[in-house]
């Protein structure tokens, strides 16, 4: 139940300077709440905001969450409220740190992060200890890892990149919980790993981008990939591709219905306007979702076959929301920004993190290049 959107594809080592150079700096902060959409005014979606130093996060049930601000591990037993660092340095990251976890078990979480030299998978099997583990080289001086499933105590799919969609993707899997990595086999065309779902230890999903032909260097591309693999992350097969909209997340619930939220082409005006996917048999094969309104999220989290929580994150307006039809109708609450904002710098406005350790309650990260880095407790009280 976790979302990591991405937006313009900057390079790991950017978008983490961006980030951590406040990131001992929190700073609290009451608002006013706008009342919902499509709901009766007393219908709080977002239950809380704050500022927050966090790059990356992850809720694994309604009150343990894993965070890190960029080269440690932190905890939360409070959903988000609270902090503790579970490990301080997790070591030479390339330029870069933790950009997600995964936790497929009690007490047994994963990470990954960095880049070239140093990508690597961090472990443990009692949120405590961390065991480190370096992914294999890829002939590549740029790559890193970007996302992380785990769909047993053992087994993992670890995907990424160069940050660019003109360039190959990478895709790692482990059967023995991270000791040894086996490079995947991925389509000719798939480009950078943006999210991966792994509904079985079996059975995959991920969204990426496409590779096209003759494009300058980090112009990035309009066009994505939906790819599934059969036996664990070991080979992968195009399930659905389009040269409209470009990759944002998927999520799966129920152990076959999948959805995949897609952004706006490079050239569109604002974000929140990609139509959504939806699959009922673990991904072999998508159809559009029809939407009854316009709004539509780019960054989606479903809990269950009919509840989702998403985010609609464009530049001039922000909103949470949530579904409790499988995705096709929305009630959505504007959030508001904090006053005063957040003091420290903050990274690029399109990384969004939407993660739910329950089916009542979401944590909500985003990022904007003037307010700072906030974090939105959501509910339905």
């Amino acid at each position: 139940m976790h979302a990591h959107l991405k937006g313009p594809h900057l390079s790991a080592f950017v978008r983490t300077c961006a980030r951590t150079l406040g990131a001992v700096l929190v700073v609290v902060a009451s608002f006013t709440l706008a009342s919902a959409r499509g709901a009766s005014s007393s219908t709080m979606i977002v239950v809380s905001q704050r500022a927050s130093d966090l790059t990356a996060l992850y809720c694994y049930s309604a009150q343990g969450c894993l965070g890190s601000t960029g080269n440690n591990i932190e905890a939360s037993n409070d959903d988000g409220l609270h902090w503790r660092v579970v490990m301080a340095f997790i070591g030479p990251t390339g330029g870069t740190g933790i950009e997600s976890f995964d936790c497929p078990a009690r007490g047994i979480c994963y990470a990954e992060g960095g880049a070239y030299p140093d990508a690597v998978v961090l472990a443990t099997h009692d949120g405590q200890h961390w065991v480190r583990h370096r992914l294999g080289d890829v002939g590549t001086s740029s790559w890193y890892p970007w996302a992380i499933a785990c769909a047993s105590a053992s087994s993992c799919v670890v995907g990424g990149g160069s940050g660019q969609d003109n360039d190959a993707g990478v895709m790692y899997r482990t059967r023995n919980a991270g000791a040894t990595w086996v490079r995947s086999v991925l389509p000719k065309k798939t480009a950078q790993i943006w999210s991966i779902q792994c509904v079985s230890v079996s059975d995959c999903v991920a969204l990426a981008g496409i590779v096209p032909a003759h494009v300058p260097m980090g112009a990035g591309t309009n066009g994505f990939q939906i790819i599934a693999s059969s036996n664990g992350g070991l080979t992968w097969t195009v399930r659905f591709q389009s040269g409209n909209y470009n990759p944002g997340d998927i999520s799966c619930s129920g152990g076959a219905t999948c959805w995949a939220a897609l952004e706006p082409n490079l050239d569109q005006p604002a974000l929140g306007t990609g139509p959504t996917l939806v699959s009922t048999n673990g991904g072999l094969s998508w159809r559009l979702l029809g939407l009854v309104e316009k709004q539509r999220p780019n960054v989606i989290a479903c809990v269950s076959t009919t509840t989702c929580w998403g985010a609609q994150l464009g530049g001039s307006a922000q909103f949470a929301g949530i579904s409790r039809d499988g995705g096709s109708r929305w009630t959505w609450q504007r959030l508001v920004a904090l006053s005063p904002p957040p003091a420290y710098p903050a990274g690029e406005p399109y990384y969004p993190i939407l993660t739910c350790g329950s089916t009542s309650s979401c944590l909500l990260l985003k990022s904007t290049s003037v307010a700072g880095e906030v974090l939105s407790r959501l509910g339905v009280p």
